[in-house]
């Protein structure tokens, strides 16, 4: 079978269950092709590679991979010597099938791997959680945590607040059904995982009586003023349903005068917007030709996105938003999705991390020159 373009592929079938599109959706710099949303519809089975040149010699892999008859036809061999980076965007995916797919494709290929609706998502949230602690005088260790949604981005949100410190018997997740509780017969394994054995709560607003955060990636109304007001003082509520989040900015704002408040818009205050992360993290490890996307370099990012919204924020920012001053605090936990410094912070941190943890092919010598460099290719395009 030949893929098009006239890339040869070599066909081997992975079995999941469901029908299943995988996409790019990282390197802005790249249009998507046009024909993605009409194979898809038509059935198309199989894969197709589209190289499309960056710079120099990187370039950019589109895979489309659609499941039929419980197999996942897969492209393995074709560019395993080149430069390249897959992003992957799961629609409609549902959890365990997006993690065994992304898990497949990192174990196959030693190019980096992300799907960015998990990692991404857990990545910005994960800055939120630290800087809004800090605010609250609270420590994550210590900190009760209740997350509801558990498909793919709630899942992957849990895992990076555990390795960022949060202490597992403080979290608690909730799905449509209620708390992900060990007393459940209905889990699967990744829920599994991540079930509370608490007896003491059964529903969403058991969960949330006492609890310092709540964060949400579900539907809009979930979340009432009444549940807030249960919460501990200074909660933090991360609220990431779009376009209508669990609970609006007017009724938690109204709910108590110490909730530390966030969504996934813009025309609010602490946007939590996977652009934050993306295109730097692919930025830094295509300069180290990194293997692969770990955690470490994942935690690399929240740490600097979190120290970032601590230092002063420039002018250009303060004049894109109609504002005269923006520091630190309650309704500036995170930075701005037009800060130019974000290039050079998050893919320099990418960077170290891929070259720390042993998964770079690259070094870099001046880390100052580098991050020059960064900044400067920001100012070339305006």
């Amino acid at each position: 079978m030949t893929a098009r373009d006239g890339v040869a592929t070599d066909l081997a079938p992975l079995r999941f269950t469901d029908r299943v599109a995988m996409k790019s959706s990282a390197l802005p710099a790249v249009e998507l092709i046009p024909e993605w949303d009409k194979a898809i519809e038509s059935g198309h089975s199989g894969v197709r590679l589209i190289e499309m040149p960056l710079q120099a010699n990187i370039f950019s892999l589109y895979v489309e991979s659609v499941i039929k008859s419980g197999k996942l036809l897969y492209q393995k061999r074709a560019f395993m010597r080149r430069r390249l980076i897959v992003a992957c965007r799961c629609c409609g995916e549902t959890a365990p099938e997006c993690f065994e797919i992304e898990a497949r494709l990192r174990e196959e290929l030693d190019i980096p791997v992300m799907h960015d609706d998990q990692h991404g998502t857990a990545i910005i949230s994960g800055a939120a959680l630290l800087n809004g602690l800090e605010i609250a005088g609270k420590s994550i260790a210590d900190a009760r945590v209740v997350i509801n949604g558990a498909g793919a981005a709630a899942v992957s949100i849990a895992r990076l607040f555990l390795k960022l410190g949060l202490n597992c018997e403080n979290l608690v997740l909730c799905d449509s059904k209620g708390v992900v509780s060990t007393r459940r017969e209905d889990l699967n394994p990744v829920k599994e995982q991540l079930a509370t054995d608490r007896e003491d709560v059964d529903t969403l607003a058991d969960a949330l009586q006492g609890a310092d955060v709540f964060l949400g990636v579900s539907a809009p109304g979930i979340l009432t003023p009444e549940m807030v007001r249960t919460m501990a003082h200074d909660p933090l509520v991360l609220a990431l349903a779009n376009p209508t989040p669990e609970i609006t900015y007017e009724e938690a704002m109204a709910s108590r005068p110490d909730i530390i408040f966030a969504t996934g818009r813009s025309d609010y205050p602490n946007q939590v917007n996977n652009v934050l992360a993306f295109p730097y993290l692919f930025r830094g490890a295509l300069d180290v030709y990194a293997s692969t996307i770990n955690d470490e370099m994942k935690l690399a990012v929240t740490h600097a996105l979190a120290r970032l919204a601590k230092e002063p924020v420039p002018q250009e920012v303060l004049k894109t938003y109609g504002l005269k001053s923006l520091s630190f605090g309650r309704e500036y936990l995170i930075p701005k999705p037009s800060d130019p410094r974000l290039l050079a912070v998050v893919a320099t941190a990418v960077a170290r991390a891929a070259i720390e943890s042993g998964v770079a092919r690259r070094e870099i010598e001046d880390w100052d020159a580098y991050a020059a460099s960064l900044t400067r290719r920001v100012k070339n395009t305006k």
